[in-house]
């Protein structure tokens, strides 16, 4: 809600104060102290009638109260908005850019968008959405080049971002940490930032990733500087972070792609991509690194003391590039867990297999799949880029990249996969681009806890970004194709409740200037 009123001649500053019944008075009403207008007032709920007076103060005293006036913030119809404009950059340097970073939507529509501003050094902004609307965006660190958010359910938030060290003499950044803020919807404010893993003086802690649960817990994950996966639990009613970071991995070489997802009974699970080969000095670039997903889990205030190999067993690695490739993991509040990733294997007559593989996690058996499954798998096409969504039921659609290299002209096109729960089935491949002969990439993908998707792409051939929706409620399936224009690098978060946010940026060029806007589309159901 934003108030305005008009100034005061001798003032300095204005106080605010609310109430959700008539009346309010100085003595009555919640006060906000030394605001200036127009004043947004956050963290309201939709259909409650709100009553406002307004003071003005100087250092002789506070004024009378103004007349009282009352407002209701009502939800946005159904369906997706309008591409909102958070922020614009205007540059003319080649480098410089808007980048999409990270967004996040609860299921009663309060949710929080990430992106980087800049060239080599970058600076990360954010701005919030509630009530139907997105607030003003803000500079939330300067130096910074990635960050994941997570808002809870109460509407509070947590973002844990990169912190650079900038070298201004060699221009580049000498070192970098994990930092984290939080933020309290009730009051509008932030905490200081701080550090949680990695160390600011040394060494580089990078692609941070954080969760929350229904009561506000959270964990954050990232790839520290001795490459290896760190954890750290944040404790909603201890309102810190714990002590110290757990370490997560045993890897002998590298790791890579941390993901972390949480249940309804707020066990966290964590997985990523780990170097199984040591590196060999004695071959090149170290020898073959035959990475697999590992996951791990945290039940019961516990992170246990060991991780599993959820792929294939490292003595079926055959060729020197055998080995997974990008992951993504989804799981819903039942604690199904669907992870699928990119792997390449050399078979018995020297060919070289790609695939899109699974492994699924049964909480009422309380284990993963006995193997891995191909969802599909080739010799002679390219599969990239997979990402899963899972509903309330189990039921999940997975989605990937899929390109032809015998084409004249290579080309991806965006294919996807549903799996059925009773039948423990996934379906035939399906393209879900528009077959038009149109290069797609960056395919992202969303369920809510019905059943129902949203999956986004760039079209790289005719411009501008595509959605579609998967109706389940309705049982028709995949829908329209939809433009989704000043959504470019697009971002998709999608809540149980079918909330959604579609983060990306637009650019128009000019003669002399590139105008970048970060811009987001919000779907409400």
């Amino acid at each position: 809600m934003t108030l305005s009123w008009p100034a005061v001649s001798g003032a300095t500053s204005y106080n605010v104060y609310w109430g959700t019944s008539s009346g309010v008075t100085t003595a009555s009403g919640n006060q906000v102290v030394s605001v200036n207008s127009p004043y947004t007032h956050t963290g309201l709920s939709n259909g409650t009638t709100y009553y406002y007076i307004v003071t003005a103060v100087n250092s002789v005293g506070e004024s009378t109260a103004s007349p009282e006036v009352s407002a209701t913030p009502n939800p946005p119809p159904p369906g997706w908005s309008g591409a909102a404009t958070l922020d614009s950059l205007d540059v003319t340097g080649s480098l410089a850019r808007v980048s999409p970073v990270a967004a996040s939507i609860n299921s009663t529509g309060t949710g929080m968008a990430l992106w980087l501003e800049g060239d080599t050094a970058c600076d990360l902004y954010a701005a919030i959405y509630q009530n139907g609307v997105w607030e003003p965006s803000f500079l939330f660190s300067s130096l910074s080049n990635d960050a994941s958010v997570t808002v809870a359910p109460s509407g509070d938030a947590i973002v844990v971002y990169v912190q650079q060290v900038w070298d201004s003499t060699l221009s580049f950044n000498s070192s970098q940490a994990i930092y984290s803020q939080r933020y309290n919807h009730l009051t509008g404010a932030w905490t200081a930032p701080e550090l949680i893993g990695g160390d600011p003086t040394t060494g580089y802690a990078y692609n941070p990733k954080v969760t929350s649960d229904s009561n506000g817990n959270a964990m954050a994950i990232w790839v520290d500087p001795s490459s290896q996966i760190f954890a750290r639990r944040y404790d909603a009613t201890l309102g810190a972070w714990e002590a110290t970071a757990v370490q997560l991995s045993n890897s002998p070489r590298s790791v890579a792609n941390p993901m972390i997802v949480v249940d309804s009974n707020g066990v966290f699970t964590a997985a990523w991509i780990e170097d199984s080969a040591a590196y060999d000095p004695s071959l090149s670039a170290g020898g073959p690194n035959h990475r697999s997903p590992m996951v791990r889990r945290y039940v019961a205030g516990s992170w246990g003391t060991s991780y599993q190999n959820i792929s294939w067993p490292t003595t079926s690695y055959f060729g020197s590039l055998d080995g997974a490739g990008s992951m993504w993991m989804d799981a819903n509040a039942a604690g199904n867990i669907a992870v699928v990733w990119e792997q390449s294997t050399t078979l018995a007559d020297g060919s070289v297999q790609e695939s899109i593989d699974t492994a699924l996690f049964d909480p009422v058996a309380g284990t993963w799949s006995s193997s891995p499954s191909h969802i599909f798998a080739s010799t002679s096409l390219w599969l990239s880029w997979p990402q899963v969504a899972i509903d309330g039921n189990g039921n999940a659609i997975a989605t990937w990249e899929q390109q032809d290299p015998t084409l004249s002209t290579i080309i991806a096109t965006a294919q996807s996969s549903s799996y059925t729960a009773a039948a423990n089935s996934w379906s035939a491949p399906l393209q879900i681009d528009q077959n038009n002969g149109d290069d797609v990439g960056l395919i992202s993908i969303g369920m809510d806890g019905n059943g129902n998707a949203e999956a986004v792409w760039e079209d790289n051939t005719s411009g501008g970004v595509i959605e579609r929706r998967y109706d389940a409620t309705g049982g028709t399936g995949w829908g329209a194709f939809n433009k989704r224009n000043a959504a470019w690098s697009p971002l998709l978060d999608m809540s149980d409740g079918g909330y959604a946010i579609l983060l990306g940026h637009s650019q128009v060029w000019y003669s002399t200037a590139i105008y970048d806007d970060a811009a987001a589309y919000v779907l409400t159901p």
